[in-house]
């Protein structure tokens, strides 16, 4: 009589680097049923996926689902070793109590592993909790290698800095770029322009930034000057460990914070700018941020910031606040809080001549009036009945947030063990040379890779924001426009932004303030209203057609 068994193998990278092949693997299981009249039921398969935890592993959790279902009916699991099975003693005990109270064993055909004896049971134990020591090691054999190599003042691959190229590993200074990082240095630290200047600078005069594997942008933006201001590499330094990431919080989310206590050494490489100019750039930047920091009140939330469209260009407006100097005074001043158009400054290479600095007052009170005129008739009700509305699906989202997430942490788990296979060639050995070289590309692929996937994962985590802030039901939008009045008065400016990026889509303004002081041209709801007697989306203001405080409403067809 035959014993029905699944077959499970595993590689953890898409190069298979770390030992059998997925081929390799089942043909060695095959032999050991051959030999023990085992029948194979089914075959499931990880290609390029870590062993450090089951996320990902979807063959994996697929055959344990079949399994605690019934799906399969087997009495083994079939794999090569038991590091192919999981490399976390938690993971391992929890799968394996899953398989014993569906009556399966594990067997581990090269470890000699069989979890229906009592030996097994103690040696699994063991053998898992070997197999996560030797993951923890790979971990911080590699983060030691390329700690070193920083030390060493050499490049830890990736993407070379804007101003450098690289060559067979090394950092080596590119002209076309490396103008435009002089340029940068020389304006901060010989002018009294601070980085928008130099950005407005720099476009004006026809710079231009070549555009790269990891950016779409030909222009330099604030975050580019900032960034290079504060990078030493263009000194001639290694910096390495600059951030770091957290471990997941208990939502699962991973933080990236500044560190202190980061490496820096002598390169290798020449520099671009000076040791003066680079210090005399840290000295302006320190003089400078205690200005920075008076100008803007980082308590204020600015209630309709991006709601509030450009009549220009169409952009949406920022917040922004400033200091004024109170009349009959020396130096006391009040915050001015106003909305703007950020291409007016023209740091995106998108000029826009909407120059004005618009009074938050004189948009937030005539809105928050509009909402709370129609918020009470008392029509409102009945349209809830007939409106209850259709909520996005975020499943299509989660799903590409997921499968992005398991591509990252795929490249993650090749960069550790090619960096360290990296560290483990030596130099004299046969075609050492050749080998350090096409390493060194492969991680520098896969670094290139894996900044698309994150530009990508925060995208898609972006936009899963922006659907689960929309999916409040319309019932529960209605019920909140029924309360408005009320609300509006007790709840905190957070709140009240919040409320209004669900309540409202756009709010169109005026290029010129209206002879009557109106700025405000039309509002663009979520949901629709019945707004002095008729049902719409957009309400918009019109004093040529209507008396007094009278509202048109355009309809949304």
């Amino acid at each position: 009589m035959t014993t029905k068994v699944c077959i499970y193998t595993r590689v953890s990278t898409i190069m298979q680097v770390d030992g059998f092949s997925l081929i390799g693997q089942e043909e060695e299981i095959r032999k050991y049923c051959a030999c023990h009249n085992m029948e194979i039921v089914a075959t499931y398969s990880d290609k390029g996926k870590s062993g450090k935890t089951l996320a990902g592993r979807e063959d994996f959790q697929k055959m344990i689902t079949d399994i605690d279902t019934g799906v399969i009916n087997v009495k083994y699991v079939m794999v090569y070793k038991l590091s192919r099975f999981g490399r976390s003693v938690l993971d391992i005990e929890r799968t394996l109590q899953i398989l014993r109270e569906n009556d399966v064993n594990l067997i581990c055909v090269a470890d000699g592993l069989d979890t229906s004896t009592p030996m097994g049971k103690v040696i699994t134990t063991i053998m898992s909790s070997l197999a996560e020591m030797e993951l923890e090691n790979i971990h911080t054999q590699t983060m030691l290698g390329r700690q070193q190599k920083a030390r060493d003042g050499l490049w830890n691959g990736g993407f070379a800095p804007y101003g450098y190229a690289l060559e067979n590993g090394h950092l080596v200074i590119n002209d076309d770029e490396a103008d435009a990082i002089k340029k940068i240095f020389e304006l901060y630290t010989t002018t009294e322009l601070g980085i928008v200047g130099i950005v407005k600078w720099l476009f004006k005069h026809g710079y231009r930034k070549e555009i790269r594997a990891n950016g779409t942008r030909d222009v330099f933006t604030r975050a580019f000057v900032s960034k290079a201001l504060d990078n030493p590499v263009y000194k001639g330094e290694i910096a390495y460990g600059r951030r770091h990431m957290l471990p997941p919080d208990k939502k699962g989310e991973r933080k990236m914070v500044k560190r202190d206590d980061y490496i820096r050494a002598v390169g290798k490489h020449e520099p671009i700018i000076t040791e003066e100019q680079y210090e005399a750039a840290q000295q302006k930047r320190k003089t400078l941020a205690p200005l920075a920091h008076k100008r803007e009140d980082s308590t204020h939330v600015h209630m309709l910031a991006t709601l509030v469209k450009c009549p220009i260009c169409g952009a949406p407006l920022y917040g922004n606040t400033t200091r004024k100097k109170k009349k009959g005074t020396e130096d006391e001043y009040t915050p001015y809080h106003f909305y703007a158009c950020k291409h007016r400054l023209r740091v995106d290479g998108k000029p826009c001549t909407f120059r004005k600095n618009l009074n938050e007052k004189n948009i937030d009170e005539p809105v928050i009036a509009i909402i709370t005129k129609l918020a009470g008739d008392k029509r409102l009700a009945e349209l809830v009945a007939d409106k209850l509305g259709d909520v996005v699906d975020e499943q299509e989202t989660v799903k590409a947030i997921e499968t992005t997430e398991r591509e990252i942490r795929i490249r993650e788990s090749s960069l550790k063990r090619l960096s360290s296979e990296l560290d483990r060639i030596d130099p004299e050995a046969p075609y050492a040379e050749r080998r350090i070289k096409d390493t060194n590309a492969r991680i520098d692929e896969l670094y290139e890779e894996l900044a698309g996937f994150e530009t990508d994962l925060a995208d898609f985590k972006q936009k899963l924001e922006a659907i689960r802030q929309k999916k409040l039901t319309v019932e529960k939008v209605y019920t909140v426009l029924q309360h408005f009045g009320t609300l509006i008065d007790v709840i905190t400016e957070e709140e009240c932004q919040m409320l209004m990026r669900t309540l409202i889509d756009e709010i169109q303004i005026f290029e010129d303030k209206q002879p009557d002081g109106r700025i405000v041209k039309s509002v663009k709801l979520s949901i629709p209203v019945v707004y002095d007697g008729e049902i719409s989306a957009r309400i918009g203001l019109d004093k040529n057609d209507h008396d007094e405080s009278v509202v048109t409403l355009i309809r949304e067809h």
